[in-house]
């Protein structure tokens, strides 16, 4: 199963949960190359209630029984998780998608259901001790329970994760995303601690932007 048919099926789920909270929600997805720079997959904002989060996938690499294994910062300098973080700030406004999906027969038995099939971590939640190297993520069937995170194991320190019903309650009383217009302000006062390199390609995204927007 690879992660752009995990990416526009559950994007797709959850862009129907949003648009049932909030008016006119879109996806913005970016290029191949802009992914590099900002480290997510695609936005989903809502202009009228403006609200924006982001969202990496990550497709299961192995399965053993029911645990689902998954890579993260495994890209060729390691640097996503760390691209992330820096984009996220101290906010909860940048998300891992762990589906536990990993043939297209699963997708199949699963399609209108793939949300709660997914577990999602805030970006903050997982602290690496390490950023140079990639990491395994280990999610077993039982986790999608009850969220119980004695069935989610990183090889790193992780706070917590989120099964699909507990991630959308915190979006709704606004624990997680963050209001557009305060999303730039955001951006603007963490392009001071960012290097000069960095800044400039902040500052680009900022004003000429790079998404791809995508019509629901």
């Amino acid at each position: 199963m690879n992660e752009k048919t995990l990416e526009l099926n559950i994007g797709a789920e959850l862009l129907h949960n949003y648009e049932q909270e909030y008016e006119d929600c879109y996806i913005k997805a970016v290029s191949s190359n802009s992914e590099r720079k900002v480290g997510y997959d695609f936005a989903i904002e809502s202009p009228q209630d403006g609200i924006i989060k982001f969202y990496q996938f990550k497709a299961p690499k192995n399965k053993d029984g029911r645990e689902y294994i998954f890579k993260i910062n495994s890209g060729p300098h390691h640097d996503q998780h760390r691209t992330l973080m820096r984009m996220n700030g101290e906010k909860n406004l940048a998300f891992y998608a762990f589906p536990l999906i990993n043939t297209f027969n699963e997708l199949i038995q699963y399609n209108g259901r793939l949300v709660n099939r997914t577990a999602f971590v805030p970006v903050n939640n997982i602290r690496f001790t390490n950023h140079n190297i990639e990491h395994k993520v280990h999610i077993h069937e039982e986790f999608l329970n009850i969220g119980d995170m004695e069935y989610f194991e990183v090889n790193s320190e992780i706070e917590k994760a989120f099964i699909f019903n507990d991630f959308i309650k915190m979006i709704k009383i606004e624990k997680f995303g963050m209001r557009i217009r305060l999303f730039i302000n955001h951006m603007r006062k963490l392009d001071l601690s960012l290097e000069n390199n960095e800044k400039k390609r902040m500052n680009d995204w900022l004003k000429k932007g790079i998404f791809i927007v995508m019509q629901p």
